[in-house]
């Protein structure tokens, strides 16, 4: 699985738990858009058996870009997952600006700190988490920070501990390094920036419970009987 050439592309089945289980393998997988892949590729994601690709993109990125991949017996929805709106372009920023390092930087700051309120995209995937229509494969364009957070509200809903969505999170860092050279600081991730989301999430949400239940929908009982369908 990990041979896979799709950037970012990892899953996270067997992360622990607090309470000493771990996520079942080959339920959630996670990475960059589908496209530009040689016929191995799409041949292994094929045999992953997925029911769903989730794509975060906002419908600007996707047009700018070749069709993606969709894995044989998944359906392909695209989702938006952008919360914060920029006054030169609708959903993007403009990288036309002198100061387009900078602006870009503060963007993604403060998009961080609201990706995990009021997001259909990723009410949509924790839809198929309650429908248990798993495996599913969910991204952005790079699957660092749309697909970083989501990825960090899937692990906190299965009961990981912080550490543990840290550590999922910052494999970005190395996959980008390895992928591009010569990077700079927004197309890495630094842990400061998920701080942002879990930080505003302690503000709103003191008890984890409260955050599902109230942007999701999934109660504490429904948690708890999710949670032993996708733990080991």
């Amino acid at each position: 699985m990990e041979s896979i050439k799709v950037l970012n592309f990892r899953q996270l089945g067997g992360y622990p738990v607090k309470d000493g289980r771990k996520v079942r393998m080959d339920q959630f997988y996670r990475g960059g858009a589908l496209i530009g892949l040689d016929e191995t590729t799409k041949r292994q994601l094929d045999e992953l058996g997925l029911k769903h690709v989730l794509d975060f993109r906002s419908q600007a990125e996707i047009d700018r870009r070749e069709e993606e991949y969709v894995p044989r017996g998944a359906i392909r929805t695209a989702i938006s997952a952008n919360r914060l709106s920029h006054e030169v372009r609708r959903d993007d920023l403009d990288f036309t600006s002198p100061n387009i390092a900078d602006d870009l930087e503060a963007w993604l700051k403060e998009s961080y700190r609201l990706l995990p309120f009021e997001n259909p995209a990723y009410r949509e995937a924790f839809a198929y988490i309650r429908r248990k229509e798993t495996p599913f494969y969910f991204h952005c364009s790079t699957g660092k920070d749309r697909t970083g957070v989501c990825a960090a509200l899937i692990l906190l809903f299965l009961g990981a501990d912080e550490k543990t969505v840290y550590e999922d999170y910052l494999k970005s860092y190395d996959n980008m390094i390895a992928a591009f050279k010569n990077l700079g600081r927004t197309l890495l991730v630094f842990p400061e920036w998920l701080e942002g989301s879990l930080e505003e999430i302690r503000k709103r949400y003191p008890d984890l419970n409260e955050l599902f239940q109230e942007e999701f929908g999934i109660s504490p009982e429904e948690r708890k009987a999710l949670q032993d369908y996708y733990l080991e």
